[in-house]
């Protein structure tokens, strides 16, 4: 407990501290250079690491990647290096052997014994995108199916018209008026190709729409095992 004084100076009570330590939310603390003062539960179960182990190491050196460290420090230390409260960020945080954490970052400046503090706090967000990511997944996977059903069956459709449309004006000159769903004859002929043609021309954009955000999530896979490889 000797280190509350020095980590959080304005906290005496033990049961405060205790709570700080099992807050469901990663809180780390930095001392003026960016190294480790303090690591709450969460942390040290969102990195892998130890309050011991990580204690004085650099924070951002140490559990970024090279792709996100920059904009890590960037964000902190450049952009709101004069706020007090800093207002979410989110950025992925890496640890060598961890999966790759998805975390929203805020943060709060304080001076303890004439130092700056930094009290990052980090909700992980990793579950719920991951959650989101299989669902949207699954439906781009059943539009993909389904749009390409409708376009396999377009050949039959046109086919078919093809086949009956004599008929029908066969029958438009012995009856003067009848009606196809509910439209007449004359305008029903005219509508039907280009209503075929846009339901083939609406289902290829879908498709292209799923190719897209599967080139994305790709994109997306790539840089987590660039990542990890770093």
């Amino acid at each position: 407990m000797a280190g509350k004084a020095i980590f959080f100076n304005n906290i005496q009570n033990d049961n405060m501290l205790n709570l700080i330590k099992r807050a469901p939310f990663f809180i780390a603390v930095l001392d003026e250079k960016g190294r480790v003062v303090f690591f709450n539960k969460e942390a040290e179960r969102v990195t892998g690491c130890s309050f011991q182990s990580a204690r004085d190491k650099d924070f951002i050196e140490t559990f970024f990647s090279q792709e996100t460290k920059e904009p890590f420090r960037t964000y902190f230390y450049q952009k709101n290096a004069k706020k007090t409260f800093i207002e979410p960020f989110v950025c992925v945080l890496l640890v060598k052997g961890q999966p790759a954490r998805y975390m929203e970052w805020t943060g709060l400046r304080s001076q303890t014994s004439g130092n700056e503090r930094l009290i990052l706090i980090g909700k992980d967000l990793t579950e719920s995108l991951t959650r989101i990511s299989d669902l949207l997944s699954q439906t781009l996977h059943d539009i993909n199916n389904s749009a390409t059903f409708i376009i396999g069956n377009m050949p039959f459709l046109r086919e078919a018209w093809s086949d009956i449309r004599s008929i029908l004006d066969e029958q438009s000159q012995k009856q003067d008026s009848f009606e196809i769903a509910r439209l007449p004859y004359s305008f029903f002929k005219e509508d039907y190709p280009q209503v075929i043609e846009d339901i083939e021309t609406g289902c290829r954009r879908m498709k292209n729409i799923v190719a897209k955000f599967k080139e994305i999530e790709g994109i997306i896979n790539e840089q987590k095992k660039s990542s990890a490889r770093h």
